[in-house]
């Protein structure tokens, strides 16, 4: 059973590989308009780019595959150790109620304080509050990491 999945696997990672691969080569090759094109020029390339497979559903697929790969290794992983992969979810959840929290607490940050030209960055504070929860989230969860590294092996000899 094992080997059956294993041989799944390594078959589904070269599918996807080489799809992933081949899309990239079909974007890449396909004739972008310049920057500074008139929006018309620019909107029918997104559109109607090559037959019937726009940039927009190239996006929208390799992120539903994505998605779809993740989901699948989490369930893959969950029947293979599911103590292991239950925290790791927790994890995650966790990370996600952080970030949320921290999201809706908001940030005293304005365009003005960061010293940003109104001119030409046009940000809301949405767009300032979730990124500053996400940069509060990573030093949180990275200090957590670094703690965890540092005082493990210490937490390991007192408590015997």
């Amino acid at each position: 059973m094992k080997d059956n999945v294993n041989q799944i696997l390594n078959i589904s990672k070269f599918i996807l590989g080489f799809l992933g691969v081949s899309l990239c080569v079909w974007l890449v090759a396909s004739k972008y308009p310049e920057s500074g094109e008139e929006i018309e020029k620019i909107n029918a390339f997104v559109k109607d780019s090559p037959p019937s497979f726009s940039a927009l559903d190239y996006v929208n697929f390799l992120i539903g595959a994505a998605l779809i790969t993740v989901i699948g290794f989490f369930i893959y992983q969950f029947i293979i150790r599911p103590k292991q992969t239950g925290l790791s979810i927790l994890g995650l959840l966790v990370s996600a109620v952080l970030f949320m929290v921290l999201f809706f607490v908001g940030s005293a940050d304005t365009v003005k304080s960061l010293q940003l030209d109104p001119e030409k960055v046009n940000l809301g504070p949405n767009t300032i509050a979730i990124t500053t929860a996400g940069i509060y989230t990573i030093g949180i969860c990275l200090l957590i990491g670094v703690m965890a590294i540092v005082l493990g092996p210490l937490m390991g000899r007192y408590r015997k």
